[in-house]
């Protein structure tokens, strides 16, 4: 349920835990924690590492750690990125 969100103060945690107690289960998880951060009256935060189809990442991003998860690639360009950065990674 965590992926992608960082929450921070002790507080929130256990208010969080007490709201998904009386909150069904959505499937995806974003919504899920989305849906509980609008009960709590959090506004959540965009994070800059992770990428959304907006734009072409290049391999120095991935590995400095710039980018941690990435959404929009095609099979093609994954076939085609991943290698290069599998062998960058592993120098």
């Amino acid at each position: 349920m965590y992926e992608g969100w960082m929450f921070d103060t002790t507080p929130f945690r256990f208010r969080l835990h007490k709201h998904s107690q009386s909150v069904q289960i959505y499937p995806f998880d974003d919504i899920y924690a989305g849906i509980l951060a609008h009960l709590l009256r959090i506004e959540p935060r965009h994070n800059e590492a992770f990428v959304f189809w907006s734009r072409s990442i290049g391999a120095d991003e991935w590995k400095r750690g710039d980018v941690l998860a990435a959404h929009g690639y095609s099979p093609e360009k994954l076939l085609s990125d991943f290698p290069q950065l599998h062998q960058r990674r592993h120098q």
